[in-house]
């Protein structure tokens, strides 16, 4: 486990949710989904601490947009795990149930359970967030006119599964 890592998994266990651009930053330049790692290193960047503060200020100025399950369902490696196929539909089914926010409750503490993850939250929290309007907007690379997910994929289910529109943060090859 590296530093980010680690750092990561100290504020999940204090239960501090918040992703900071820098995370965000991290999440890009370790991507391993094509598209995106030629992009990163056609720009020069690469997985270290240089690279991610060079990043976390043009993330921090970033703009957003409204998307909701529509747009949401079409963007690219947001099912990026071979576990994951399928989980948007899920998502969608979920919030026309009678309770979402249970449903997604219990089935997101049974996919984490399936992959001994341990987020050190109750991933409900990532529901209330979206619902309440109080997260971090995921963020979105823009190119080729495809969307690709960087970070933010268990808010962007969160939003599906409450029927609730989210704010995403969009990057492009151009602010690289």
């Amino acid at each position: 486990m590296n530093l980010q890592e680690q750092t990561n998994r100290i504020k999940q266990m204090m239960g501090l949710l918040n992703e900071s651009s820098s995370e965000e930053a991290w999440e890009l330049v370790g991507q391993e989904e094509p598209t995106i790692r030629n992009l990163m290193n056609n720009k020069g960047y690469s997985y270290d601490e240089e690279s991610v503060e060079k990043l976390t200020p043009i993330i921090d100025n970033l703009p957003t947009i409204e998307v909701s399950y529509p747009q949401i369902k079409e963007f690219n490696n947001l099912e990026n795990k071979e576990s994951d196929k399928g989980l948007v539909k899920k998502m969608y089914k979920i919030s026309s149930t009678e309770n979402p926010r249970k449903e997604y409750r219990d089935y997101m503490m049974r996919r984490d359970k399936s992959e001994s993850r341990q987020r050190g939250y109750d991933p409900v929290m990532n529901f209330d967030r979206v619902v309440s309007g109080d997260y971090e907007n995921p963020l979105v690379l823009y190119i080729d006119d495809s969307y690709y997910v960087i970070g933010g994929r268990t808010r962007l289910y969160a939003s599906i599964a409450a029927n609730s529109p989210i704010e995403i943060k969009i990057i492009q090859p151009s602010d690289l």
